[in-house]
């Protein structure tokens, strides 16, 4: 019968150590004592397999997709290739990573703590129509034979 509660016990603090991390974490990497950016980090977690996505939002970039994704005793990792950065964090309590983003040679420490949502950004360069412009498509057979192609934009009530 001990035996049988000490295996009990046993599984039911394993289960209490797998902890769910999925979300949105966001918080401020500090360059120097006057610039800081935004980072987030948005994790899923579904069983075994953990995925990252990368936003800055201060410069426009959402869901830089990580790799080398690792979550292992409390400790996160990943690497972000396109821009040649890292960040190993752990995970002390259960609201705040506490670790290093790393990108070329710079080594600074970042705090990510829960988000509430992660950001969206308007983009207004992909606009959807109806259009406040006239498009139109214009073709030019050159003397070679080939065709130029070009968009002509213009507003009609100026």
């Amino acid at each position: 019968m001990k035996r049988l509660i000490i295996i009990a016990l046993s599984l039911w603090a394993c289960a209490g150590m797998a902890q769910n991390i999925s979300g949105y974490w966001e918080g401020m990497l500090r360059i120097s004592a006057k610039d800081s950016l935004r980072l987030g980090m948005f994790v899923v977690q579904n069983g075994d397999s953990i995925a990252v996505e990368l936003d800055s939002p201060d410069q426009y970039s959402v869901g830089l997709a990580g790799s080398d994704v690792i979550w292992a005793d409390s400790t996160i990792s990943w690497k972000l290739n396109s821009v040649n950065a890292s960040f190993k964090g752990m995970l002390p309590t259960a609201g705040t990573f506490e670790g290093t983003f790393k990108q070329g040679k710079l080594k600074l420490p970042l705090t990510l703590e829960r988000g509430h949502e992660r950001l969206v950004i308007n983009r207004p360069q992909t606009p959807e129509p109806p259009y406040p412009y006239t498009e139109e498509e214009i073709r030019i057979l050159d003397k070679m034979l080939n065709f130029l192609f070009f968009v002509l934009f213009y507003f009609l009530d100026l």
